[in-house]
């Protein structure tokens, strides 16, 4: 019974370790900016960076969404939302 638990247990943690693997290997990489601290401290507090960068918004979408973001809490200050939204709609917006 003993080799029985210890089979599994090898097996949940080899599962854990590859699973976590492939979630680093998943993450989206951000430009570098002024932005890119920005939406790392306000916007993945809530939301996950792929949820993010899959988007593809113009400027003035990308405004009403960190407006609407900064409306239910998101931690943007006033002198920050421009720089946001300027980023997101340079590295995330509609392709020209």
């Amino acid at each position: 019974m003993n080799k029985v638990f210890a089979k599994m247990g090898s097996w949940i943690l080899v599962t854990a370790a590859l699973a976590a693997l492939a979630f680093g290997a998943g993450q989206a990489q951000l430009p570098d900016d002024p932005g890119k601290k920005i939406l790392e401290g306000a916007c993945t507090a809530c939301h996950n960076l792929d949820r993010i960068v899959s988007k593809q918004y113009d400027k003035d979408s990308w405004e009403g969404i960190v407006q609407s973001m900064r409306d239910k809490g998101a931690s943007v200050s006033d002198d920050e939302a421009p720089l946001l939204v300027d980023y997101l709609a340079k590295n995330f917006g509609k392709a020209q």
